[in-house]
């Protein structure tokens, strides 16, 4: 028995039917793979927060500072390179979505993962900076902060990483990116980076990590400053 061929208007309307079908199913595929990547992040800002804890108990209860220039022999050594050793693997310091130039695998310091100065941390050990409610003593120490599950140690960047942020009026700089989220600027130009639907993954100083909408960080003073008052 001879079979029929597909007319032409069969034919166009499977090829509608696919297209249709793609146009459906091509964006649910994109954002399940934004989803796995901005959850592979997190994973690593979660393991570079168990970090930075067994950092703090093996130097007394002191956080590393954001750098410092004092190494005659290796010159600036930033956040990242000393934690490392509690990491030892240069790959969580690179987010799956972040920037393509980024290789972490050369150095920690072309990481995008910022830490978070809140009033210097970058300051030498030793020194005092601040008066009033501002002072802050270093190197900043475990129980020196208010709000530790408030404050944040590492959000995410667009150029740097560190991000000298300050709450003060008239200091909060912001600007909108091509999809219309905010992007936070700090003090030297750095960014905090809506790099994950409109938000940015957080380490926190007691170590947890989650998401958060950076239009949410504009009023919200707990998670930059050390010792916030109610």
């Amino acid at each position: 028995m001879k079979r029929r061929a597909f007319t032409l208007i069969e034919l166009l309307v499977v090829i509608a039917i696919i297209a249709i079908l793609a146009a459906i199913l091509f964006p649910v595929f994109a954002q399940a793979r934004e989803k796995a990547r901005a959850t592979s992040c997190l994973s690593n800002m979660k393991q570079i927060g168990l970090a930075f804890l067994m950092y703090v108990q093996d130097y007394d209860e002191c956080f590393p500072s954001v750098y410092d220039d004092t190494n005659p022999v290796t010159g600036r050594v930033i956040w990242a390179e000393k934690i490392q050793p509690y990491v030892k693997n240069n790959g969580l310091f690179a987010c799956p979505s972040g920037p393509d130039n980024v290789n972490t695998s050369t150095s920690l310091q072309n990481t995008r993962y910022s830490m978070n100065m809140v009033h210097g941390w970058h300051w030498p050990e030793g020194t005092v900076s601040g008066t009033g409610w501002a002072t802050i003593e270093y190197p900043v120490r475990d129980g020196q902060f208010r709000h530790p599950a408030e404050t944040s140690l590492i959000q995410e960047s667009s150029n740097a990483w560190w991000c000298h942020w300050l709450w003060h009026p008239g200091w909060n700089n912001s600007t909108k990116n091509e999809f219309n989220e905010t992007v936070l600027i700090g003090v030297l130009g750095e960014t905090i980076y809506p790099r994950h639907s409109g938000g940015t993954n957080m380490t926190f100083v007691d170590g947890h990590a989650k998401h958060r909408n950076t239009s949410s960080l504009l009023t919200d003073h707990r998670w930059c400053t050390i010792q916030y008052e109610d």
